[in-house]
């Protein structure tokens, strides 16, 4: 149920970007001045794949365009820390199901706030963002209640990776439901997801519970194995050791390979359909169908780069801190050496997939390898220290976007995108090496005094 979740938010996610590709007129960007510097790409043969101007029924110029779509990131950023610290102590379920609901919601209304202006539309995306800050601090609370250490890898991965789907389906289904006559066109993936999201919330209620302990029909067995191997805490006792979290190394670590992944990954999940569409020149629908390609790539390097680091961490082959560095490095360093290689292929619509796809792909093991590592510094207050990490990546949700609004004045140059993607290609190198410098995969001395007495658990199975 975790990971559908995932698949919703991040569903509802994407459907903007693709959403205001279509909403936008094309006519209204800037005339492409001859005597200007810059590259633009040719149109793309008449093979179904041309695209198409002037669809649009808005006039908004590319900075804002970047406005609306960074609004969201204004509103997620102030929810991490707190959802993290809601759900250490009265546990994730509601609060992981709350942020889903409010985000369905906003995407119910999106496309009635549309008209209101683009005013509106920012204050939707910032409450949007609101609700769905809390989510993946939610879950990394509840992992640790629900999830055994010999496991952290690929489950944790496995239940993350719903993203990746949900960026699949999000890119896919918008992209060819905007381009007809469905619901109106534009609007209609707006409403698919929305409602979506409202039957998951019902669902999410009746099978979710906070602790192997609350399930009713959870096995004696399952139980038992579950709870030895996670580091038990009682919920309404969580006392948050924020002066330790905050001068921690590792943890700092943590932050800022999330920072740095964010950064790039951010930057394509907001504007990669309006790149395929504006300056690759592929058509609205090919522009999503592309732009899923990445995320399927994405998908399926984390879950085995998730199941190999439990397999090297569990047979003692390297260990815990060398898996996460070698992973995290890795996967942040390779993938800023494939958007170098983005702008330098220019309009080839092919290499520049292939490199984006690969790019992600090669993110997708980073975060293998920096997602669980919450559960490895601090299992008792992984919410608390989720939400930090967590509320990193926002600044660059917003900052990227707002990059690509300065450079991509005219987004049909190339130019300006090249800057953009060499940008990614520094902030990312940074990440890697400072993960390597000061990251470590065990738990921290000061995280180890909240656990809960083996004989209270031993009455525990007593009840059941």
């Amino acid at each position: 149920m975790g990971y559908f979740g995932f698949v919703l938010v991040y569903c509802l996610r994407v459907t903007v970007s693709i959403g205001v590709a279509a909403m936008v007129n094309s006519s209204y960007a800037p005339p492409r001045d001859i005597n200007a510097s810059g590259e633009y790409c040719e149109e793309r043969g008449a093979n179904g794949s041309m695209r198409q101007e002037d669809t649009g029924e808005f006039d908004w110029d590319s900075e804002t365009q970047e406005f609306i779509l960074a609004g969201f990131f204004y509103g997620y950023i102030f929810t991490q820390l707190p959802g993290g610290w809601l759900a250490d102590k009265f546990g994730g379920k509601y609060i992981f199901a709350l942020g889903v609901l409010s985000t369905s919601l906003c995407s119910l209304v999106f496309p009635v706030a549309s008209y209101a202006g683009a005013g509106v539309v920012f204050a939707t995306r910032v409450v949007s963002g609101i609700g769905e800050g809390v989510t993946f601090p939610a879950m990394f609370s509840m992992f640790s209640n629900w999830v055994h250490q010999e496991e952290r890898s690929r489950l944790a991965v496995i239940t993350f990776s719903g993203s990746c789907l949900g960026n699949i389906l999000g890119q896919a289904i918008s992209g060819v439901t905007a381009s007809s006559g469905f619901l109106g066109g534009w609007p209609s993936p707006f409403y698919i997801f929305g409602s979506t999201g409202l039957i998951w919330f019902v669902a999410w209620l009746c099978l979710a519970y906070n602790t192997p302990a609350e399930h009713p029909r959870i096995s004696m067995a399952e139980r038992k194995y579950i709870e030895s191997g996670v580091t038990q805490k009682s919920i309404s006792k969580v006392k948050v050791p924020w002066g330790k979290i905050l001068t921690s190394m590792p943890v700092w670590a943590q932050v800022v390979a999330h920072m740095t992944a964010c950064w790039g990954y951010f930057t394509l999940l907001t504007n990669l359909p309006i790149y395929m569409n504006d300056v690759l020149r592929y058509d609205l629908t090919m522009a999503g169908v592309l732009s899923a390609v990445p995320y399927a790539v994405q998908w399926v390097t984390m879950i085995i780069a998730g199941q190999v680091a439990d397999y090297l961490i569990n047979t003692g082959y390297l260990s815990r801190t060398a898996i996460r560095k070698i992973f995290v490095s890795t996967g942040l360093f390779g993938y800023g050496v494939t958007q170098a290689l983005v702008a330098l292929v220019g309009c080839n619509g092919a290499l520049s997939v292939t490199f984006i796809s690969l790019g992600l792909g090669i993110l997708g093991i980073a975060f293998s390898g920096y997602l669980p590592n919450t559960l490895d510094l601090a299992p008792a207050y992984s919410g608390s220290i989720g939400g930090l990490v967590q509320s990193s990546g926002p600044i660059s949700g917003i900052l990227g976007p707002y990059l690509v609004g300065v450079f991509t004045e005219d987004q049909r140059n190339l130019q300006g995108w090249q800057y953009v993607f060499y940008i990614s290609f520094g902030v990312t190198t940074f990440g890697s090496l400072f993960y390597l410098i000061f990251a470590s995969g065990y738990e921290q001395p000061w995280a180890s005094n909240n656990d809960t007495s083996k004989q209270e658990h031993k009455r525990g199975y007593e009840k059941i």
